[in-house]
């Protein structure tokens, strides 16, 4: 009898059974220190965490990070054939490069909508000197500052066609050319080097680079996105707060650093020079190590706390209970309503976590949470709202 393991089929469903075991890790991998840092943070022990609890919460992350990754190999694998530039039509990075290019773009706006408000403030301020009582809005000041400018625009452009009718054509051409030819260059330099780098060498600093300008960047154009709509009279999306845009700045960009990094090794991973290939492959492995290491600490110190728990996140759920008061500490029965019976009622308390034994509940008074466990044949009933 025939036990290889080309006759019992395990060369074919081994890339599975990795596939499957590499998510599992990276699951626990995502969980594990998002519960241990959510459990020091309410002060509950961490003898009190349970397995299911971290893959619970690993499970929806990982998910998420192993389809980006496969998208990442994907860009890679092309990229290594075809070798198009990360901004060509045929690139496969060109789906994720589209939020980038909107976030540029509306950045770009603020600036100058904000350019536009401090030269209408400067126009303005003098007359608002001058007449005691006249204000006038940073909408009106921001038109006002834009109908400067374009004021201003259209005198120059007038200027200068005037000064070209006195100048002779050949020279008139000339001068428009050394200008754009100019700027053409400086780009087609910063362009080259950063995105399509001829050395491994160039490829590192690039991707060095990448890392430490698009997280910073993002965040800049995304606060002034939300400053100009404030600006304007506009009302700003109370789900964006400060926190979310400072955190989703940092992933984002963050996210599109390893994907230029991604697609800038994937250059060199197949060159015929064996050592450009093997440091290629190194960088690019050093990267996707950055990437899940920074999404893990995301994860665990930002997005878990508030992440709902039907993600697995640990968000909490505000419960009303009634419980035995044999279950409740001495210490902690003042806190709570009891009746004439042997039960307490205690409100708004949040459900930290369940296991098959007991149920660990977090009461927060005055800032400070105090958490406890309650067995669950202790527990009379339990009631919630629709929106816990």
């Amino acid at each position: 009898m025939d036990l290889s393991p080309q006759s019992t089929g395990l060369p074919r469903i081994q890339p599975i059974l990795e596939f499957l075991g590499g998510t599992t890790i990276l699951a626990v991998l995502m969980g594990l220190p998002a519960t241990l840092h959510h459990y020091s943070t309410l002060s509950v022990p961490i003898a009190l965490l349970s397995y299911r609890r971290v893959l619970e919460a690993g499970i929806f992350p990982a998910t998420l990070l192993v389809i980006f990754l496969i998208y990442l190999f994907w860009v890679e694998r092309k990229s290594s054939k075809d070798k198009p530039a990360l901004f060509d039509l045929s690139s496969p990075a060109i789906p994720f490069m589209v939020p980038a290019v909107l976030v540029l773009l509306t950045g770009l706006v603020a600036m100058y909508v904000w350019l536009s408000w401090a030269i209408g403030r400067g126009l303005v301020r003098p007359i608002e000197w001058v007449l005691d009582g006249f204000t006038l809005s940073d909408r009106w000041t921001t038109l006002i500052g834009l109908g400067f400018v374009i004021i201003v625009a259209a005198l120059v452009v007038a200027r200068i066609r005037m000064h070209s009718q006195g100048t002779s054509l050949t020279t008139v051409e000339e001068s428009a050319k050394k200008i754009p030819e100019a700027s053409t260059t400086r780009v087609d330099m910063i362009y080259g080097w950063l995105l399509k780098p001829k050395t491994l060498k160039h490829s590192l600093f690039g991707s060095l680079a990448m890392y430490l300008l698009l997280p910073p960047a993002t965040i800049l154009f995304a606060y002034l996105t939300k400053t100009t709509i404030l600006l304007v009279g506009l009302p700003w999306p109370g789900i964006f707060a400060q926190e979310v845009l400072l955190i989703g700045g940092i992933f984002t960009g963050i996210a599109y650093a390893h994907v230029f990094s991604a697609d800038l090794f994937a250059r060199f991973a197949t060159s015929k020079n064996k050592e450009t290939s093997e440091g290629a492959r190194s960088a690019r492995r050093v990267t996707y190590t950055v990437f899940v290491a920074a999404c893990i600490t995301l994860y665990s110190l930002y997005i878990y706390p508030h992440l709902p728990r039907s993600y697995g996140g640990g968000h909490p759920e505000m419960l009303n209970i009634v419980t035995n008061s044999s279950a409740i500490p001495e210490h902690l029965k003042p806190l709570f309503t009891a009746d004439d019976g042997s039960n307490i009622y205690i409100e708004d308390i949040q459900l930290i976590d369940k296991t098959t034994e007991e149920v660990i509940f977090c009461k927060v008074q005055k800032g400070t949470p105090t958490c406890f466990a309650i067995p669950n044949s202790s527990i009379v009933s339990m009631s919630w709202c629709g929106d816990s």
